[in-house]
């Protein structure tokens, strides 16, 4: 099943490497999204296996993470994929700014054309 996300978010990805119960490295990590117009995904400098992704516009992308798990010369690629549908936002309501006052010429709606004499 897709995680569904709406165009004006972003979410943290973590992928959980073990060995034998403890944390383990991967070398040459990559994470990648199918799509960058639609989503961009962005590795954490401090730490290769978490990722941020954001949202850019409604569409439908498939984030992939590798890793290469063989801690020798060889390659062993690790893949992990996540399906991501964004959805359009729904639009965010502010409030109504009103301009400056100005008087009515004369005969408009809401005067009466009366001249007041004193």
């Amino acid at each position: 099943m897709p995680l569904s996300i709406t165009d004006t978010q972003m979410f943290t990805m973590t992928v959980p490497v073990t060995r034998k119960g403890q944390p383990a490295t991967l070398q040459t990590v990559t994470w990648e999204s199918s799509d960058p117009a639609v989503l961009t995904v962005a590795v954490d400098p401090a730490n290769n296996l978490t990722a941020t992704a954001t949202a850019v516009t409604p569409g439908v992308v498939v984030i992939t993470f590798k890793g290469d798990k063989d801690p020798g010369d060889g390659v062993v690629e690790e893949i992990r994929t996540l399906d991501v549908v964004v959805g359009a936002g729904l639009a965010t309501v502010g409030e109504i700014v009103a301009g400056t006052p100005t008087e009515q010429p004369a005969g408009s709606p809401g005067t009466t054309g009366a001249v007041i004499t004193g």
